[in-house]
């Protein structure tokens, strides 16, 4: 019932009183009740019996009783002060409310004139004054009664309105969804048939005329009389069209506001202040791996997803998005952390988010855009990766220049100390004192032929003789070396397996990357006490391979002859990790950063693997791989003798280098040749054109001004077919490949005996 009619009754009533079904006033007026009626003055909330004289209670009881029984119930009540007499008018409004009107027997009120007026008459003018329209019905759910505010409602006139029922044709009722509203459905002939009230009961209502429809909001209470049936029923209705439509509306707008979230590829959740999640759109079910319907209601931090930081770690509560946004009333922007399933998968995700502040500046809601990153991140990380390595093979390619430059010139300096050295030998006896002279120079020379070689072995393009060899034995020759390297607190202990197969290495090479990785294993476990361990082993297939876990260059697809290295130091950390073998990368105060890259680059021209990485627990482990060099393999070939080749006729030599050109001469004359030579590829053909007829070889430098080796040879080759040519180079960062069976190649820095063999191969293939 609404304040308004409370109201209007209060007018020609001298007491209204609401009272609910527990015996509770919900409404008590007017302000000035009829003196000693009640104990205390009564008020909204209170249990009316408990404020009554005592005297009344029994009375007024029964009246309440008798009511939600039958309906309606009259009780008459005597005061001690006027007025003496009091009765009162109990009637049952429905979902539970008495409804009291109280008059004083006899006692006229000028402002609401005789006690004696009709009630129609009173009935009347409460109606008529009343926005809600109510209309009268009989228990035939015939219109006994209208306000005025029901026929304006309606649009019909009392003419019209008057003898009318529910389902006249005068008006068309309607459900929201457009359903035509049966007889039996309508409010009035409900409360009817159930004797019972019936509420808020929304209708529409097609009006005659040009008005337009409307909806209204209808209650139904039955008014039975004293043999319990309905005398007649109280219609009343407000009109809800604005608030329908209004409500209407918003339903559009949030349904369109629903679709935008749910094409969004983003992710998008809204949060309570407590971190409850109200609301997730379609995207947030593939990123939180749940549905929609067992998103909401869980919190942001809620066990389902674990959060870490991007790299699976832990991660602080509060440096989550939530918190932080809580924290500081501020918007966040491209926050990134993990999310882990609790199946175990994992996610990145770059989270946008800000609060929703109220008029009351505080937080009411918190909004999040939340995107899939992992593939993107995993991208990124490729391509700095992709971008690392870019940048070690360009260190490597300019430091391989660097060293080929280098190699060539120190390669042509050490021709002429080695092979002078060969001449004097060859002409000082045994026993004379300059030997030992000489051998000095001879060991100084491949003391620096042997650097040259190293610094070409780091960029993996350098060249080395390789031979078939034992990876144990090899290693097991180092024991004492590696001994020596290391401080007597570090152990060394070996276990090598027996019978490898062989593989195809330059063994020098081999016992150096087993020195660097030794030294570096030592120098990371410091001045305490530890241990350095290196393993052999013969990898046949994948399930005797090695355990990977870390930085892996090359196929280490088996059959392998494995190399293990690890200690009891500290590990090597991730950044560390990512950069070991990068030229000139070093963690060491005095350190050059050569030593892992020359251990990668031998690898690498060895066809090999390499790993590195960190054991459980502690400790780094480097494990190299080699393929075995089977029955093929050509490089443990005899050796040729050295003796003079059976040479004769003129040979021309061509050389940039004058040192070289001069020792060349004197070996080759020493063998019974007569020599011509040029300081260039192009003065070289020259000299051939003018002494085609008389020579019988060649001796061509790769690497010289105006036109290199190559490009002479073949103009060589045009001109004199059948013309042996041995090939020369200091550079060792390139394979040379005879074009044809009369062509063969020396390495710089040779020997007298290098020369002889290599023109022994040579002569031993032209035709008679």
């Amino acid at each position: 019932m609404t304040r308004g009619l409370f109201t209007a009754l209060e007018r020609h009533h001298d007491l209204v009183l609401g009272v609910d079904a527990g015996g509770r006033l919900v409404h008590a007026g007017p302000d000035r009740p009829a003196a000693g009626f009640f104990l205390d003055p009564p008020s909204v909330g209170v249990r009316l019996l408990d404020v009554l004289r005592v005297d009344l209670r029994g009375a007024i009881a029964e009246g309440l009783e008798t009511a939600r029984r039958t309906g309606v119930a009259s009780v008459r009540c005597r005061l001690e002060g006027p007025p003496r007499e009091f009765t009162l008018e109990v009637s049952d409004a429905g979902d539970g409310l008495l409804l009291l009107l109280g008059r004083a027997v006899g006692v006229a009120d000028p402002l609401r004139g005789s006690s004696s007026a009709d009630p129609k008459d009173v009935l009347h003018d409460v109606l008529s004054r009343l926005t809600q329209g109510v209309v009268i019905q009989g228990p035939g759910a015939e219109v006994l009664m209208a306000n005025p505010a029901a026929l304006e409602l309606l649009g019909l006139s009392e003419a019209q309105l008057l003898g009318a029922n529910s389902h006249d044709p005068a008006w068309r009722a309607f459900h929201a969804d457009g359903r035509d509203f049966p007889s039996s459905d309508h409010p009035v002939p409900r409360a009817i048939a159930d004797r019972r009230p019936v509420r808020d009961v929304v209708m529409g209502i097609d009006r005659p005329g040009e008005l337009p429809r409307i909806w209204l909001s209808v209650d139904a209470v039955p008014v039975l009389d004293t043999g319990g049936e309905v005398s007649h029923v109280i219609c009343s209705f407000d009109d809800v069209t604005q608030e329908r439509e209004a409500r209407a509306a918003l339903e559009r707008e949030h349904a369109l506001l629903s679709e935008v979230m749910n094409t969004s590829v983003a992710g998008i959740v809204v949060l309570e202040p407590s971190g409850q999640i109200v609301f997730a759109n379609r995207a947030a079910e593939g990123i939180l791996g749940l549905e929609v319907s067992s998103i909401v209601g869980r919190a942001y931090n809620d066990p389902h997803w674990r959060s870490t930081d991007v790299d699976g770690g832990s991660i602080a509560d509060e440096r989550l998005p939530f918190a932080i946004v809580m924290a500081t009333r501020r918007p966040v922007v491209d926050v990134r952390h993990g999310i882990e399933w609790a199946d175990g998968s994992r996610r990145i995700l770059s989270i946008n988010g800000a609060p929703v502040i109220n008029s009351e500046g505080q937080v009411e809601r918190l909004v999040f855009g939340v995107l899939d990153v992992t593939e993107q991140v995993r991208q990124v990380r490729e391509q700095v990766e992709v971008q690392r390595e870019l940048e070690s093979i360009a260190r490597l390619e300019s430091l391989s220049v660097l060293a080929g430059g280098v190699a060539h010139d120190f390669n042509n300096i050490l021709v002429g100390v080695l092979t002078t050295a060969d001449l004097l030998r060859a002409e000082l006896p045994s026993d004379h004192p300059s030997i030992g002279l000489v051998e000095m120079i001879e060991h100084g020379g491949q003391r620096a032929a042997e650097l040259t070689r190293q610094l070409l072995a780091f960029s993996g393009r350098g060249r080395f003789d390789l031979e078939s060899i034992d990876l144990s034995e090899c290693i097991g020759e180092t024991s004492q070396l590696l001994a020596a390297l290391v401080s007597k607190d570090v152990r060394i202990e070996f276990d090598l397996a027996p019978d490898l197969p062989a593989i195809a290495a330059d063994p020098t090479q081999i016992r150096q990357i087993a020195m660097n990785v030794v030294l570096n294993a030592a120098q990371a476990i410091g001045d305490r006490a530890g241990t350095v361990r290196l393993r052999t082993r013969f990898v046949p297939d994948y399930d005797a391979g090695l355990t990977l876990e870390g930085l892996v260059e090359g196929d280490p697809a088996p059959p392998y002859v494995a190399l293990v290295v690890d200690d009891d130091g500290p590990g090597i950390e991730p950044a560390v990790l990512q950069r070991i073998f990068e030229p000139f990368f070093t963690t060491k105060d005095r350190g050059h950063g050569l030593g892992l890259a020359a251990v990668r680059g031998a690898v690498r021209s060895f066809g090999g693997f390499l790993h590195v990485g960190n054991r459980a627990g502690q400790g780094a482990v480097f494990s190299f791989g080699f393929p075995p060099a089977g029955e093929a393999l050509e490089r443990a070939r005899a050796v040729e003798p050295a003796g003079i080749p059976n040479l004769s006729g003129t040979v021309l030599v061509i050389d940039d280098e004058q040192v070289v050109r001069r020792v060349v001469s004197a070996i080759l004359r020493d063998f019974g040749c007569d020599v011509v030579t040029a300081i260039d590829g192009v003065h070289g053909l020259e000299t051939f054109e003018r002494e085609a007829a008389r020579i019988t070889a060649a001796v061509v430098d790769v690497n010289m001004p105006r036109m290199n080796g190559d490009e002479v040879i073949r103009k060589l080759r045009d001109r004199a077919p059948q013309l042996p040519i041995l090939l020369m180079s200091g550079r060792l960062d390139r394979d040379f490949e005879p074009i044809d069976a009369l062509q063969e190649f020396v390495a710089k820095p040779f020997r007298r005996a290098d020369l002889a063999q290599a023109l022994g191969r040579l002569v031993r293939r032209v035709p008679n």
